[in-house]
């Protein structure tokens, strides 16, 4: 039964105040320079729940040719592109206010529910990040929960996922080697370096501790074992490498232990400014358009949080819900190496 009175938060305020929450937390990050993935996967909303897109092709272009006076026009092939096609995947969750916690509150229950919405809508902010996660380091994303199993493949190619033949824990490692390696191969596909190496903090302080890396940043005699940061940024700055930047955000999983977004033993190559590798699609819910919901057609798509009394025992259940995917045009256009 939903209630639908004074004494507990509508749809629309549940949802208006959960979208403020993240827009404002959004806005604190940027204002921060915080870096999330949605940086490289941006969110877009659509009035949908069914997705479409180009992935692949020649990511370099081609190059037109001359002709004579009068002569056709040569055709430019549209190489190795394809067309995906799928459905955007429901996500939602929910938290329940059970009798006991009801009447501590009291006057209060509305204010608890906009906490529960807030909450809640993180939580699905949450899962879009490790959503994101897995699309940059693998290509691809899988997915095994609640009954739902899906797989989409937007087929990166086999040489943008490598593993170092030394990982660089060890003392015949050469980062600095790998580095080069890796930024060539992601050249070769895409014709520029990537813009930023996004790295755990695990990993960046063992490359800081490498001795090969030492000696190239140092050299042989000056007795470094260890780089600082800003000679590290330097150096590869002067081979004409990327910045090295540092994501170690988390969230909480099942069991409230935390999780890395990305891999700690990883590092992913990642385009500038400039590049794109696709974006995140919010679809419209079937909770959206129901009328309680009270949410205008334009507002429809994105996450949304309404609430429901069960009887007996009598429980308020406040639950927030998202059709969300990411979806990748350009799949090359990331590269991952396991390097611990």
């Amino acid at each position: 039964m939903e209630f639908n009175n004074s004494d507990f938060g509508t749809a629309r305020e549940l949802t208006d105040y959960a979208r403020t929450i993240l827009e404002n937390v959004r806005s604190a990050q940027d204002a921060a320079g915080q870096f999330t993935l949605a940086n490289v996967l941006p969110d877009n909303t659509v009035d949908d729940i069914d997705y479409e897109t180009i992935v692949g092709g020649n990511q370099l272009g081609t190059t037109a040719e001359y002709r004579a006076y009068d002569a056709e026009s040569p055709i430019m092939e549209d190489e190795g592109q394809i067309v995906m096609r799928g459905q955007l995947p429901p996500i939602s969750i929910k938290i329940p206010s059970g009798e006991y916690k009801q009447l501590k509150q009291r006057d209060q229950v509305v204010a608890g529910q906009m906490d529960d919405a807030a909450k809640l809508a993180k939580a699905i902010v949450n899962r879009a990040e490790f959503a994101r996660a897995q699309v940059l380091e693998e290509g691809k994303i899988t997915l095994r929960e609640n009954g739902l199993f899906l797989d989409v493949d937007y087929g990166r190619k086999a040489e943008h996922t490598q593993t170092a033949a030394n990982l660089w824990s060890t003392a015949e490692a050469d980062p600095f080697a790998d580095l080069v390696n890796w930024m060539n191969v992601y050249s070769q596909t895409n014709g520029v370096y990537a813009g930023e190496v996004l790295v755990s903090q695990k990993v960046l302080n063992t490359l800081l501790a490498n001795e090969k890396f030492a000696t190239a940043v140092y050299g042989a005699n000056a007795g470094r074992s260890y780089v600082a940061i800003a000679d590290m940024q330097s150096y590869l700055a002067a081979h004409g490498l990327p910045n090295i930047r540092v994501y170690g955000a988390n969230a909480p999983v099942a069991g409230n232990l935390r999780k890395p977004f990305l891999s700690e033993n990883k590092i992913t190559f990642v385009p500038g400014d400039n590049g794109f590798v696709g974006q995140t699609l919010w679809g419209t819910t079937a909770e959206a358009r129901q009328p309680k919901y009270n949410i205008d057609r334009t507002e429809q798509p994105g996450i949304v949080v309404g609430s429901y009394i069960k009887e007996d025992p009598l429980t308020l259940w406040t639950k927030a819900s998202a059709i969300m995917l990411p979806v990748v045009s350009n799949p090359n256009a990331t590269f991952t190496a396991t390097v611990l």
